[in-house]
Formats: structure tokens, C-alpha cells, sequence
């Protein structure tokens, strides 16, 4: 059962492609990390200097970004915090998709 205040959680292609990736024990911090944020998102991780509304949570990078009304999580990009790559790599990612 899905309590009233959980946040679904989607996480796209590219990101489950990016998570297949990691090692089996980076896997792990990462898995824990996005219980985590969907348990309470608001209160995770910082907004990144972008002028898409990203958000990115501690040193293995995991950015998404929130619908609030819909109580919905995108995942755009799970990696090593390399912020240059990863950024790159999201807003790709994350114009290809919402433009």
C-alpha cells in the first residue's frame, strides 16, 4: 500500500542506463539515497545553477526535478559527482525530453 504522502518515483531510461552502470556497492548508497528523496523530497538535496528547475543530492549524483502538485519525481541522471559531465549530460537529457 502507497502511503498519501509518498512521491512517485520515475526514473528515466537514460538514468536506469546510468544506475545499470555503477558498481554493485555504489549501486547500493544510490538505491538508499532514492528512498530517501521519495520519502521527502523537499527536503533533498540543492538546487542547481541551471535555469531548468534541477535538483541534485550528495556526492554520486542523483538530479531530478518535482512536479509538486502531482507529488511526481523525475530522475534525469544518477553518476559520479564529475558536475561538469553530468550536467552536460542532463540538460541534454532533460531538453530533449521537456522541449
Amino acid at each position: 500500500m502507497v502511503s498519501k504522502n509518498s512521491w512517485e518515483l520515475l526514473i528515466v531510461e537514460d538514468a536506469q542506463a546510468d544506475f545499470a552502470n555503477l558498481s554493485p556497492q555504489v549501486k547500493k548508497l544510490v538505491y538508499r539515497k532514492l528512498s530517501r528523496i521519495q520519502k521527502d523530497p523537499l527536503k533533498m538535496g540543492k538546487p542547481l545553477k541551471t535555469k531548468e528547475k534541477l535538483t541534485s543530492f550528495d556526492r554520486n549524483r542523483i538530479i531530478f526535478t518535482l512536479e509538486i502538485e502531482e507529488k511526481m519525481i523525475h530522475v534525469w541522471a544518477i553518476g559520479q559527482k564529475d558536475a561538469t559531465k553530468i550536467q552536460n549530460t542532463l540538460i541534454k537529457r532533460v531538453n530533449r525530453f521537456l522541449r
